[in-house]
């Protein structure tokens, strides 16, 4: 399980909220973490992975699926595809 994944270009921390069924986008700073955007996955996800500074991978372990975020628009992350 890998809850947590840092953008390529390392500007972005994507984290996964397990109880709320989001991914979780951080923009990381020399000040600490800001919260930018939240973006509604599958059930239960647990992990993520970066593939690009614009492309997101979540696994959904209860829906059983992995959600293709694009967060190339921070302010609207939105759920390209869906992997079952």
């Amino acid at each position: 399980v890998r809850p947590l994944a840092l953008s390529p270009d390392g500007t972005r921390l994507f984290a996964c909220n397990t109880p709320d069924n989001r991914l979780e986008i951080f923009d990381v700073g020399v000040g600490g973490l800001t919260h930018l955007a939240s973006v509604p996955v599958g059930l239960e996800p647990l992990a993520v992975a970066a593939r690009s500074n614009s492309e997101v991978w979540v696994v959904n372990h209860l829906s059983d699926s992995v959600s293709i975020v694009d967060v190339s628009d921070v302010e609207s992350p939105v759920v390209t595809r869906t992997l079952t």
